[in-house]
């Protein structure tokens, strides 16, 4: 946390994150209507802590552009991967096993490795692509 408590101190982090945050919220949700008319499973997952938890229905919201839509808010703020990776490791283990997917998450991050100091890394490069 204390990387990003040493970069969010910069205002021009602060002025890009907001610029990045505004654009995915009129973009994303123009093109997720336009592009998600197939049925798929989604997992939502949020920090119970958090504004997103304080402020809307999140699986509710996720039920406008996907039929099965699951999730859970987890013990935690904004920051999921880092602040509770176990959870976040099971959660998606747990999704992508019942879906007849691989539980291993070695297959789809090379550099994971529960346990190690390492474990965050795979999860941050997740959630910046999805």
């Amino acid at each position: 946390m204390s990387e990003y408590v040493r970069c969010f101190s910069n205002p021009e982090t602060i002025r890009a994150s907001c610029r990045n945050y505004r654009a995915a919220a009129s973009v994303t949700c123009g093109m997720m209507k336009k592009i998600w008319t197939r049925r798929f499973a989604v997992l939502v997952l949020w920090g119970a802590k958090g504004f997103v938890h304080r402020t809307y229905d999140v699986l509710e919201i996720w039920r406008q552009y996907a039929d099965q839509v699951e999730g859970k808010a987890l013990d935690c703020g904004h920051f999921l991967p880092e602040e509770k990776p176990e959870d976040v490791v099971s959660a998606l283990a747990g999704f992508w096993k019942l879906r007849g997917g691989t539980a291993r998450l070695s297959r789809h991050f090379p550099n994971h490795r529960v346990g190690r100091s390492n474990k965050k890394a795979g999860l941050r490069r997740l959630f910046c692509c999805c």
